[in-house]
């Protein structure tokens, strides 16, 4: 049995790697959302062969739902469309975004799904 990984992106060591498995998962999740310093920042580490592409569904703390699509057209990753959506309790209130040099507050309330597009505007 060899190493590396399988077709299906389990890591091929005997015995099954629990830690292994589900650790590369949130480990590639991160280079697309990541939030724990106090805000939510999309794409902080897309890898360059996966310069287009689309995330959804990650709950990112404190319980927002983060659903998130992008391009590379002039070599750094750009946001097309951001979804947020709040599935808990915890995730309703005020929630600072980060992509690039760009920064949004959004505010979630129960049953709200909060969207940004590429043109939204933006503080830096």
């Amino acid at each position: 049995m060899g190493r590396g990984l399988y077709d299906n992106l389990f890591v091929a060591h005997p015995p099954f790697q629990i830690d292994g498995n589900l650790g590369f998962v949130a480990g590639l999740t991160g280079c697309f959302v990541q939030s724990h310093v106090g805000a939510i920042e999309l794409l902080p580490a897309v890898p360059s062969e996966l310069a287009s592409g689309s995330l959804e569904g990650v709950v990112a703390r404190p319980g927002v739902e983060v659903s998130v699509w992008w391009e590379t057209p002039g070599g750094e990753p750009q946001v097309v469309r951001a979804r947020f959506r709040p599935p808990r309790k915890l995730g309703i209130g005020r929630h600072i975004v980060r992509w690039g040099n760009r920064e949004v507050a959004i505010d979630l309330v129960e049953g709200s799904r909060g969207r940004r597009e590429k043109r939204a505007s933006s503080t830096s």
